[in-house]
């Protein structure tokens, strides 16, 4: 029991037993950054495939694309239902619409 405290008073007293790490604050910060560069790129992607959606549709029926284009849609949303990844996707993309509505507001980034 004793090289037991011991071993605990010297560990909570040795400064140095530990790794310093940064301050939660910038940790914060760097994951807030790496996600609005994922919803930037998340961005892109979903234009492509939206220009996508609509060359197909155009080739799928070149006198009304626009039906084709809903059933292109109707397609995706039988897709999407049957993916059990979505619920989680959906909440990815939440917090993603979070840390940009955060950054609209005014994140303070520490001095450098």
């Amino acid at each position: 029991m004793q090289a037991h405290s011991f071993l605990s008073l010297s560990w909570a007293y040795n400064p140095g037993a530990m790794k310093k790490s940064p301050p939660p604050d910038d940790n914060y910060i760097d994951l807030a950054r790496e996600l609005l560069k994922i919803g930037g790129e998340v961005a892109k992607l979903k234009a492509s495939v939206q220009v996508l959606k609509a060359g197909l549709a155009t080739l799928m029926n070149p006198g009304q694309p626009a039906i084709a284009l809903k059933q292109l849609e109707s397609s995706e949303q039988v897709v999407l239902a049957a993916d059990p990844k979505q619920p989680e996707r959906q909440q990815a993309a939440d917090v993603v619409d979070a840390v940009q509505a955060w950054k609209k507001r005014g994140v303070h980034e520490p001095d450098s």
